[in-house]
């Protein structure tokens, strides 16, 4: 991994231990959005296990004033496209009622003053992950207080390129595709083109004209829904599905390409996001890397 990339946070594993119970979200958009508060001023967070590592939005540096002691370049990298930035150096985010260190959060240019800060994977692997979806609500769970093994029934693999998880979905009976589970993909499957086209699914189906924003840039996309698509135990109809348009730039390929110890390539073909998570309850463990889905009582 890029140097530039490995932004640590200070934190154990143990920080939330003492708080057992959930924690309200807002569904903004098909993201996960939660308050914070930085050197006093109040914004929310956006939690994205699609994102290596942790950025705050520079328009709410500036507007605040805030005097974070700036540290050298670093590039973010979206599936639309490529931006060179700076680091800050130690900013301390209160969230979900504790105090959370982070060591370098890369500046970036999020879309909206309601999003002040993106969490990413350098802060989320710490953590057994619960999220239900169908109520709005989260809970970050010690790893000595739960063992997936026995429970697991998705089956997945981790990304160690870009700290993200890799999940299989299966469509039309015999395909499974390759996703990087991503939170902060606010649609449902985000598909490389060069992946549906292989399997035709651009003559196969209505298309629809749409748009996809990343953090990098907004870029056009086709968009069509699919049934009969498997996600773990469960059969999912009408699952919208998105495709860059001819032209447009999109990076899966390249900037997902992950390898196990022994270098070998893994087959990734697209990002997992909202319109399928959205139906379930989540508990996931990156380190283990087992995955729990259930539908909500």
């Amino acid at each position: 991994m890029n140097k530039l990339l490995m932004l640590l946070v200070l934190v154990s594993s143990s920080v939330f231990a003492g708080d057992d119970g959930w924690t309200s979200f807002i569904d903004y958009e098909g993201q996960i959005k939660v308050p914070v508060s930085i050197n006093g001023f109040e914004g929310f967070a956006i939690l994205d296990t699609g994102a290596t590592h942790s950025s705050i939005n520079e328009s709410f540096v500036v507007k605040n004033k805030i005097n974070f002691t700036k540290g050298g370049k670093v590039r973010i990298t979206g599936v639309s496209g490529r931006l060179t930035t700076h680091y800050f150096k130690d900013i301390n985010v209160s969230l979900l009622g504790k105090l959370v260190k982070f060591k370098k959060m890369s500046s970036s240019k999020l879309n909206e003053n309601q999003r002040t800060v993106l969490i990413g994977m350098d802060f989320l692997h710490n953590f057994i992950i619960k999220i239900d979806y169908p109520n709005n609500r989260l809970r970050f769970i010690n790893r000595d207080d739960m063992d997936l093994k026995e429970n697991k029934n998705v089956t997945a693999d981790f990304n160690d390129s870009m700290n993200g998880l890799i999940v299989n979905v299966g469509i039309e009976k015999n395909k499974v595709l390759k996703l990087l589970l991503d939170t902060g993909n606010a649609g449902g499957i985000l598909l490389d083109r060069k992946v549906a086209n292989r399997y035709g699914l651009l003559d196969r189906y209505p298309i629809e004209d749409g748009i996809g924003r990343g953090v990098v840039r907004t870029i056009k996309l086709k968009q069509f829904s699919v049934s009969d698509v498997q996600f773990g135990p469960y059969t999912l109809d009408n699952v919208v599905m998105r495709v860059p348009a001819v032209g447009e730039p999109y990076l899966v390929s390249d900037l997902y390409s992950a390898y196990d110890r022994g270098n070998r390539r893994k087959r990734i073909d697209g990002l997992l996001g909202y319109d399928v998570l959205k139906r379930f309850v989540l508990t996931i463990d990156y380190k283990t890397r087992y995955v729990h889905i259930e539908m909500p009582d």
